[in-house]
């Protein structure tokens, strides 16, 4: 896939209000920690410099990048871009009357 082909069609600036009860505010928060614990786990690596990175379950199987490897590199690059095109939580929760 290249930059050309990628649907970016779901993004938009445009602001939209939408109410909801405290169940919907907790479905919410519940997903921004979510989200905030996978970001906050992909800037550990990216940022990791002083050991290797260990990819798998923790057993004997797993893939092993040196530190200071080319592959270490490429995998932690990759890392942030995915950061980069994650971004942050889209959604924000704001109480009534409250500018967003």
């Amino acid at each position: 896939m290249t930059i050309d082909t990628l649907d970016t069609s779901f993004l938009s600036d445009d602001c939209e209000s939408v109410t909801g009860d405290a169940d919907l505010a907790r479905l919410i928060i519940k997903a921004q920690e979510h989200h905030q614990h996978a970001v906050d786990q992909l800037h550990a690596i990216a940022s990791q410099s002083d050991k290797s990175i260990r990819i798998g379950a923790g057993d004997d199987d797993d893939m092993v990048l040196e530190i200071g490897s080319t592959e270490c590199a490429a995998f932690q690059a990759g890392v942030a871009i995915a950061l980069q095109v994650i971004g942050s939580f889209p959604i924000k929760i704001s109480e009534p009357g409250e500018e967003n």
